[in-house]
């Protein structure tokens, strides 16, 4: 069996109250075109230096049809295959027809020592900049709820700390990380920021950087 070389980072969304079939315009249109534009809206909220943390989503440049929905993804098959892809790499964001969305990032650290978690804050908040396209798109103005996920993360360093000369915990020292929200459409547009650090709060406060990210998460 292959030993992955990465922390992993997932990310969920989905609304309360859509129809089953709200976003099908959105994900079945003959062509990506229209998922391609969604994306790209969404990255245009993002103002912040760690949307340039690697992966970005326009990394994922294979189009996907899927039982839910559609997915732009940096895997041909749409997963990580370790005995030829780059686990680094990868990248998977899919929108379902309710337009519920699940993203899924293979680089959640620097090899078996240092974290990253600058990337879970980035797709924390790309998480509400893409429910909030999602919302506009079908004009939902309904609440979500929110969910994000880590495994792989036992033992690892804080990617900022050394750097800021930060005097917290040395090393995270579960495996994984859970946490959720929910969020009504207002707080979505308005305060993206402190709803997603409401979702990576607890894992930067366990890796003692909570405060490098403050600007971001406000």
């Amino acid at each position: 069996m292959h030993k992955r070389d990465h922390s992993h980072f997932y990310f969920v969304a989905e609304p309360r109250a859509t129809t089953s079939t709200a976003a099908t315009s959105l994900v079945r249109h003959a062509d990506k075109t229209k998922m391609f534009e969604f994306l790209r809206r969404s990255e245009e909220h993002f103002l912040s230096d760690l949307s340039e943390w690697e992966p970005r989503p326009r990394s994922a440049h294979y189009y996907l049809r899927r039982s839910r929905g559609s997915a732009f993804s940096t895997m041909q098959n749409g997963g990580w295959n370790p005995q030829q892809d780059q686990e680094g790499r990868w990248v998977d964001i899919e929108v379902g027809e309710n337009a519920g969305i699940a993203a899924t990032v293979g680089r959640g650290s620097d090899g078996k020592r240092e974290m990253l978690e600058g990337i879970a804050v980035a797709y924390a908040l790309r998480l509400l900049y893409w429910a909030r396209e999602a919302s506009e798109e079908i004009g939902y103005r309904g609440s979500w709820d929110f969910a994000l996920g880590g495994t792989g993360l036992i033992g690892k360093n804080a990617s900022g700390r050394e750097s800021h000369g930060n005097a917290g915990p040395s090393r995270y020292h579960v495996d994984a990380y859970e946490e959720m929200t929910s969020a009504h459409y207002f707080e979505i547009v308005e305060t993206p920021g402190i709803v997603a650090g409401r979702l990576v709060g607890r894992l930067l406060r366990g890796l003692g950087v909570e405060e490098l990210y403050e600007e971001e998460l406000s």
